[in-house]
């Protein structure tokens, strides 16, 4: 019987991301160890119906008999032990499970008298308060208390790629990643085609929302109305804005949400300032409603926000200084094309942001606004893009957690087979899909499309995105101008029509001799960007035989690989550098094929034979 207890100043969604995040965790804990063990949460002052709630759903709540507080004290953990002792007498606490700052303190103090402790890290103190916060001397305090938190003895874990690596930096140690589920139980998308309704959250206090981007989102919301308006579309007075967290009594000119919009669009638009929601059904609801979320914070460990948008597959627009875009372009360029990334470069003054962030943030809404229809599609295969890399069920992270403790549970999702009674005449096989570099491409084909008959719809789905990193203080940018798909059979033929043999389809594919194909779009910016293939069957394929072999290889010429540089000073950037810049990035390119000089981006096997 494992005992663990984590540690937190709220249940629920209260106070911000790390008690939604502590909540679910908990829920998918019970329910991942069953009766093999028990999941306790130690809360300051929770109500007696959240302790019914908690108690429904397997996780038993040990009240801190505290006034609120935003962190949990270390000496509060003789609660903890002295509740054991009188409601659980025998049974010892095996894991204290801390959040950060906000409770890794007493994590570590319960551990000295029973268990072990983990810590779970969730912000970078260096990195987010030295952006949100003027007072150096403060913010330095907690940067040290920080490091000196995580080089203690304990388990780690940081949630998300940025947070790994954060953790990483300041333990010196191994850490898990933990990706957070999604939310169960959504609500069915129900946003318009036609008319635009933005989210967006953040609390709009000067320090707050330096870091949050509220007001800018408020800014390029107006902004892109006026360009959408002068473009002639029609009902865009219909638009509207949800500012949540961003309700306050007395809120100053320049705070206000429906006063930056008025003076970006030199009209009134519809602009509701809302608290925040702890009810996630409500949220959740609100959200499916949406058809653009925008998380635009100059620094963001994850980025809930934007996970729970994904979730509700609501287009978003994603600041690229957060875990969530890393997360994003951990799965492939196919992921991110699927989402609009911005540079947020903040600003110190009242305003809090800068015109070029309203510029670029506008185009982006622009894009979105322009092609609601599309963007809710992006949304829709990012969210299952994710799925298939990272799983993105709590039930997951649960599992991930325990065997970071070493608590061995059983497979999730049990061991079924599935209550078919006929077996399929042929079973299909998919290899992970192979990308190379530069990743701003990726292939994928559906496993499910007509299994049974000899005769089976080849549906690949590709998409592009663009690709960079940071060399000091240099941005390089890469994207394909244009891309070949070339298709190699075993044991099977193709049969009928090919997409790109006639006008009619795709008008971004174009069929050639020896089963090849030209990807020529679409493209923004001078480069190929977003879905490409998914919609309509690339050919038919018909197997005789009981074996066949099926594989797709997409390349692109050398050539068509384009490179943009943007230093953060002018001077630091010359025709020469850039050149040379461009000649290394060229001889860089991997899986280039020596004798015509091709890149190879993706490659994707069928293996198809007689089901077992």
């Amino acid at each position: 019987m494992t005992n663990i207890v984590l540690l937190t100043t709220a249940w629920g969604r209260k106070h911000g991301g790390v008690n939604a995040f502590n909540e679910d965790l908990c829920v998918a804990l019970a329910a991942r160890l069953g009766r093999s063990g028990n999941i306790y949460c130690a809360v300051v002052a929770p109500s007696g119906q959240e302790i019914a709630g908690a108690a429904s759903r397997g996780v038993t709540l040990i009240p801190i008999s505290k006034s609120k507080a935003a962190e949990f004290d270390e000496t509060w953990a003789h609660y903890v032990l002295d509740w054991m002792k009188a409601e659980r007498p025998g049974q010892e606490v095996d894991w204290w499970v801390g959040h950060d700052v906000v409770s890794g303190e007493a994590a570590l103090y319960g551990a000295r008298f029973q268990g072990r402790p983990a810590l779970i890290h969730h912000m970078n103190y260096h990195a987010y308060q030295g952006l949100k916060s003027a007072d150096a001397d403060s913010v330095m305090f907690k940067v040290d208390r920080q490091r000196a938190l995580f080089k203690r003895d304990a388990v780690l874990f940081g949630v998300g790629p940025k947070l790994q690596n954060s953790c990483r930096a300041l333990s010196g140690r191994e850490v898990t990643q933990l990706v957070p589920g999604f939310p169960a139980g959504l609500p069915s998308e129900t946003s318009s085609d036609e008319v635009l309704r933005a989210i967006t959250f953040g609390r709009l206090d000067r320090d707050s929302d330096r870091i949050k981007q509220g007001r800018l989102a408020a800014a390029a919301f107006g902004e892109a109305f006026k360009r959408v308006k002068a473009g002639g579309r029609k009902g865009v007075r219909d638009a509207s804005l949800y500012a949540v967290g961003a309700a306050a009594k007395d809120l100053k000119p320049e705070e206000d949400p429906r006063e930056i919009a008025k003076h970006a669009a030199g009209e009134l638009l519809t602009v509701f300032t809302l608290s925040y929601e702890e009810d996630a059904d409500k949220l959740f609801g609100t959200l499916s409603s949406c058809n653009l979320s925008m998380m635009l914070s100059l620094h963001e460990g994850f980025g809930l926000v934007g996970w729970e948008a994904i979730a509700a597959e609501t287009p978003l627009i994603v600041s690229r200084e957060s875990g969530l875009y890393d997360l994003i372009c951990s799965a492939g360029g196919a992921a991110k094309g699927c989402v609009r990334d911005v540079g947020i470069a903040g600003e110190t003054g009242d305003a809090s942001y800068r015109a070029q962030d309203v510029d670029e943030v506008a185009k982006s809404i622009v894009d979105i606004w322009n092609d609601l229809k599309g963007a809710k599609a992006d949304a829709r295969t990012l969210k299952r893009t994710l799925i298939e890399k990272f799983g993105c069920r709590w039930e997951d992270t649960a599992t991930t957690f325990l065997a970071g403790l070493g608590v061995d549970v059983p497979p999730p999702g049990g061991s079924g087979t599935g209550s078919e009674n006929v077996a399929p005449r042929r079973a299909f096989t998919r290899n992970e899909p192979t990308n190379g570099v530069p990743r701003c491409a990726e292939l994928t084909v559906d496993t499910t499309q007509g299994s049974t008959p000899a005769v089976f719809d080849l549906l690949p789905e590709l998409r592009f995105g663009r690709w960079g990193f940071d060399v000091d203080d240099l941005r390089v940018t890469y994207g394909l101008r244009e891309a070949s798909l070339q298709l190699s059979l075993t044991g099977c033929a193709m049969t009928g029509a090919r997409l790109g043999d006639t006008e009619v389809g795709s008008p971004f594919v174009v069929a050639g001799g020896d089963n090849h194909w030209a990807i020529t779009g679409p493209i923004e910016g001078g480069v190929l960007l977003r879905k490409a293939l998914g919609d309509e069957a690339l050919c038919a394929i018909r197997c005789d035989g009981e074996v066949a072999h099926v594989e797709l290889n997409l390349s692109c010429a050398k050539t068509d690989v384009v490179y943009t540089f943007e230093a953060a000073k002018a001077e630091a950037l010359s025709v020469t550098s850039e050149r040379i810049l461009g000649i290394f990035l060229d001889k860089c390119l991997g899986r280039a094929n020596h004798a015509t000089g091709d890149v190879s981006l993706s490659r994707v096997v069928l293996a198809i034979g007689a089901a077992q």
